[in-house]
């Protein structure tokens, strides 16, 4: 793991410093994926047995290609699942806390992530038994969670993974050693792995915004929200917040259909930007 922090800091300076040899400094192939209307970029190098690498913004391949070259002559390394679809963080955790449990080293069985995960994951915590916590937004706040409650695994939906037993910090190689771990106790692949939980239709509008007020003293949005919980039940969920970095408020709504949460969402932005924007 050390050599590998060393290229990954090696990495950053020779984008720097070389960044006008492209071929040179990333001899790879480049594939593509077209699936549901979305595109998959992922790297497929060497040959042997697999290594999985997990990235998340703003990281990319190109910081990977040292650790590729060092790799590649013994493991065959690539970035999605075998049937070419992406793996959210929310399911990562909850695959790592499984085994984690089997194994009778998750901590209070408890699973920490934060407000932004998908209902998903909520409700395959309470179906594998796990205790789960939803943290502010941000790793420093899932840290500081974990910490004050005992638990072990944590992380966000966007990838970033903490290891309690291992690092303070998310590590996307150690998240991958992780998961590659498991696929290998669990003996199944990863998209069989990740079936064990279902992601929900999730839709997004950042809405920028003049002022910041509570939300619950602007009676057009609270109704608006309120519209929406009711028409979602217990099928789905509502998250409106402020940035903490932006003059921006975040709208998520997930639900059952894409059409259902998308319609939702921008109700409820229409609101906020009436209101404030």
């Amino acid at each position: 793991m050390k050599g590998f922090r060393k290229s990954a800091k090696q990495c950053n300076h020779g984008l720097q410093s070389n960044s006008d040899n492209w071929q040179t400094l990333y001899p790879f192939e480049s594939h593509e994926l077209n699936i549901g209307g979305q595109r998959y970029h992922y790297l497929d190098e060497g040959a042997g047995d697999v290594l999985l690498l997990v990235h998340g913004n703003p990281t990319w391949s190109f910081y990977w290609r040292e650790i590729i070259l060092a790799l590649r002559e013994k493991y065959r390394l690539i970035a999605v699942d075998e049937k070419g679809r992406t793996i959210t963080g929310d399911q990562i955790l909850i695959i790592c806390a499984k085994v984690l449990k089997d194994e009778g080293r998750l901590s209070n069985d408890l699973l920490v992530s934060t407000v932004m995960s998908n209902l998903g994951l909520t409700l395959a915590c309470k179906k594998y038994g796990f205790n789960y916590h939803a943290s502010k937004v941000g790793d420093r706040y899932v840290l500081e969670d974990m910490q004050k409650m005992g638990a072990v695994i944590g992380g966000e939906e966007s990838g970033h993974m903490i290891f309690l037993d291992h690092h303070t910090t998310g590590d996307g190689i150690l998240t991958a050693m992780q998961l590659v771990a498991a696929m290998i106790k669990e003996g199944k692949p990863l998209s069989e792995l990740a079936a064990m939980m279902d992601v929900y239709p999730q839709a997004l509008i950042n809405v920028d915004v003049k002022s910041k007020p509570e939300i619950s003293t602007l009676p057009q949005v609270v109704e608006a929200i309120s519209q929406v919980e009711t028409e979602l039940g217990d099928q789905g969920r509502v998250l409106v917040r402020y940035s903490g970095t932006q003059n921006m408020c975040r709208v998520m709504v997930e639900g059952q259909s894409d059409d259902i949460t998308e319609k939702c969402c921008t109700q409820i932005a229409e609101a906020v930007k009436t209101a404030i924007g």
